[in-house]
C-alpha cells in the first residue's frame, strides 16, 4: 500500500509523490523545518480555521484511498485502490479530546491509523476496509461507490466508540487532509478489514 502526497508550488504546478504508510508515520512525527505545520496550528489559534492561512498553500495533502499517478499532461489519475477509508474528527478543544479518540480508536481492529490532524484540533483516522470474499474495486467508478458505502458503515461504527462524533464528508478517492504531526502516532499496519 502507498499512499499519495500532492503538494501545488507557488507557480501552481502541482508535485505529486508517493510513499509508504511507515514512511507517514515517521514523517509526521516532527514539522517541516520551517515549522509550516506549528505556524497553521497558531492561525487556527487566532482564528478558528485553517482557511486564509497562508501555510495552508504550503503544508502537502495526503491522500490515502488511493495510490495516484500523474499523466504526461500533468493531470493526477487513481492508480490503485489502498483498501482504507478515512474519518475526521473534528472540533477537539484540548489536546486530551485529541487523546481519547485516538485511544478510543484503538479498540477497533479495523483502525489503520489514528493522528492528531494539521489544525491540531482534530483526529484523522484511517480505516481498513473490503470487500467481503472479493477483491478490492479497480475502477475509479467502482472504488468511489465502494467507498461510499464502507465509510457509510465505518462512521456509523466508529460513532459507536468514539468520544465525539465523526464530521460527515463526502468521499472522493483523491480527497486529502493537509499533512499532520503527531508526535505519537497510532499505526497498526496488520488491521483487520
Amino acid at each position: 500500500m502507498r499512499l499519495s502526497i500532492v503538494r501545488t508550488d507557488k507557480k501552481g504546478v502541482v508535485h505529486l509523490s508517493v510513499k509508504s504508510a511507515e514512511w507517514l508515520m515517521e514523517r509526521i512525527k516532527t514539522d517541516t523545518k520551517a515549522g509550516d505545520i506549528a505556524r497553521l496550528r497558531e492561525h487556527v489559534a487566532l482564528f478558528g480555521h485553517v482557511e486564509g492561512s497562508d501555510q495552508e498553500t504550503k503544508v502537502a495533502r495526503i491522500c490515502p484511498l488511493a495510490e495516484l499517478a500523474k499523466t504526461e499532461n500533468g493531470n493526477i489519475e487513481t492508480r490503485a485502490f489502498n483498501g482504507l477509508i478515512w474519518l475526521h474528527v473534528a472540533g477537539l478543544m484540548r489536546k486530551e479530546d485529541v487523546e481519547a479518540v485516538k485511544e478510543n480508536s484503538k479498540i477497533l481492529p479495523t483502525t489503520f491509523a489514528a493522528f492528531m490532524g494539521a489544525d491540531g484540533r482534530s483526529v484523522e483516522i484511517l480505516v481498513s476496509v473490503a470487500k467481503k470474499g472479493a477483491k478490492l474495486p479497480t475502477t475509479e467508478a467502482e472504488m468511489r461507490r465502494f467507498c461510499q458505502r464502507a465509510y457509510d458503515v465505518a462512521v456509523g461504527i466508529y460513532d459507536g466508540v468514539l468520544a465525539k462524533t465523526v464530521e460527515r464528508q463526502s468521499v472522493n478517492i483523491t480527497d486529502g487532509f493537509l499533512m499532520p504531526v503527531d508526535g505519537q502516532p497510532y499505526f497498526h499496519p496488520e488491521a483487520t478489514p
